[in-house]
């Protein structure tokens, strides 16, 4: 269960948002690859910096590739929001990250476990609603922070 009082949010230093976007931009194949890690890829970091300059990477099942250029793209995506400064931590906003990411993944992407139909894949009605207190729970602590 989410417990917004283990979160030690004045811990994290702040920085301007172009500073926070050029290191985050830098780091990027970092985070695609531990991302695409977690998930079982087996692309290597140099693999994954070739495929995100454009290059393909040979011996690679092309699942492995989509996966992450569909994590850069979800990546990309809050970056230019933030950059826009439209950028706000809700519902359709995650769902949007997850349409990009999850996009060759999840049969259901763009939408929350539980909120897509998916014939014979029903969490039920009471694992479906816990779920999205917990989200909307997280999202309201989350935003609920002071802008630094």
């Amino acid at each position: 269960m989410w417990d917004r009082t283990r979160i030690h949010f004045e811990r994290i230093p702040s920085a301007p948002t172009d500073r926070a976007l050029y290191r985050f931009e830098r780091s990027l194949p970092e985070f695609v690859w531990n991302a695409a890690a977690l998930e079982g890829n087996t692309f290597t970091l140099p693999q994954v910096q070739i495929l995100l300059d454009g290059v393909s990477v040979g011996g690679k099942r092309i699942e492995e590739a989509d996966q992450i250029l569909a994590l850069r793209a979800g990546i990309q995506f809050m970056m230019l929001r933030v950059r826009e400064g439209a950028f706000e931590l809700n519902k359709a906003v995650t769902d949007q990250v997850h349409s990009l990411v999850a996009r060759h993944e999840a049969i259901a992407s763009g939408v929350f476990r539980g909120e897509g139909v998916v014939d014979g894949d029903d969490p039920g009605p009471s694992r479906t609603s816990a779920l999205q207190r917990d989200r909307s729970s997280i999202l309201t602590a989350i935003n609920a922070q002071p802008a630094s």
